[in-house]
């Protein structure tokens, strides 16, 4: 029980990206599924595979209300930004979209669009979660982990103590 409490602390305390498999297309390579803490930020990629193909316009957008964030005009080198908390980057066929702050609010799909010459659009979805642990809250998180396990070491017990005070190491 200790170890498997410790995995979901952990879990929930750290920024991962993990690949699904079997979803992957043959045009579009992406991060399929982020998992971000409250409060941190979150980069979500995509990037279409046939580099023959001419770039003209890459958009990003709420999947469940197709709310556009961000478009990339190529030949004018434009962006046009629908949100503070956005940034992107592109790189020849890659596109990354970093959001700052992330917030429960911002949990749901997210479609990349590439609009290419002469084969039209590519899309691809990215789904993000943002757990309920803020920046604080994980950092406490992680210091009751490490104090624990440095005060019981390999003998850890199945069930941890709960800390009442972590700043001042005592139990």
């Amino acid at each position: 029980m200790f170890w498997l409490t410790l995995m979901k602390i952990m879990k929930a305390s750290a920024i991962y990206i993990m690949y699904l498999p079997g979803i992957q297309t043959k045009e579009l390579e992406r991060s399929e599924y982020v998992t971000a803490v409250k409060g941190s930020s979150a980069a979500l990629h995509c990037a279409y595979l046939n580099k023959d193909l001419k770039l003209v316009l890459v958009e990003w957008e709420k999947s469940e209300n197709r709310t556009k964030l961000v478009v990339f005009h190529v030949a004018t080198n434009a962006t046009t930004l629908h949100s503070e908390r956005i940034k992107l980057e592109v790189n020849g066929h890659r596109s990354t979209i970093t959001i700052t702050g992330v917030q429960p609010a911002d949990n749901g799909g997210y479609t990349c669009i590439f609009h290419t010459f002469p084969d039209g659009k590519i899309e691809g979805k990215v789904y993000l979660d943002v757990n309920g642990y803020d920046i604080t809250t994980k950092h406490h998180l992680k210091r009751m982990i490490l104090i624990y396990l440095a005060d019981h070491g390999q003998n850890a017990s199945k069930k941890p103590p709960i800390y009442e005070n972590v700043d001042n190491n005592t139990a």
